[in-house]
């Protein structure tokens, strides 16, 4: 896969992706707005892990102080992901806005991870072409974006 970010000067981040990958971002966005509030979906479960485990009592205190702000960043990266994907690449993105797309990308891939039945490394084996291809992409995704961050650093 050709690289899909590439760091450029002053910090930018500049992003290349083609039709057939924004729409399958752009449906993956999709997906992330509609699982607020679903507490039966898998995809829902896999973002809002307890943050205290075994302790109801303080995650539900946490969620109390704090829910807000996690959804309203989530909303706030997923706007972001959605404006870059509706703009024609390359598209030049600063350090913030690129963390927030690795954000996005990364709730997909747990997501759509939860959603296949994925819990551990070997239940990759079980899944259809189609559904592997997704998540390697997605990691691909990941790993190229991350590598672009730590460069525009320097």
């Amino acid at each position: 896969m050709a690289p899909k970010f590439k760091a450029r000067r002053r910090g930018q981040i500049s992003v290349h992706l083609d039709d057939a990958e924004r729409t399958f971002l752009s449906e993956l966005v999709v997906m992330l707005r509609a699982i607020a509030g679903q507490e039966d979906d898998p995809g829902h479960a896999r973002l809002n892990v307890p943050p205290y485990l075994g302790d109801n009592e303080a995650s539900s205190e946490w969620r109390r102080l704090m829910g807000d702000q996690l959804e309203d960043g989530r909303t706030r990266d997923r706007d972001l992901m959605t404006r870059v994907l509706d703009e024609e690449p390359p598209v030049e993105i600063g350090h913030e806005e690129a963390l927030s797309l690795l954000r996005v990308i990364n709730e997909a891939r747990l997501v759509l991870a939860a959603r296949l039945g994925v819990e551990v490394p070997d239940d990759y084996e079980s899944l259809d072409v189609g559904s592997t291809i997704a998540l390697h992409f997605l990691g691909l995704l990941l790993e190229d974006l991350t590598d672009e961050l730590g460069a525009s650093l320097g």
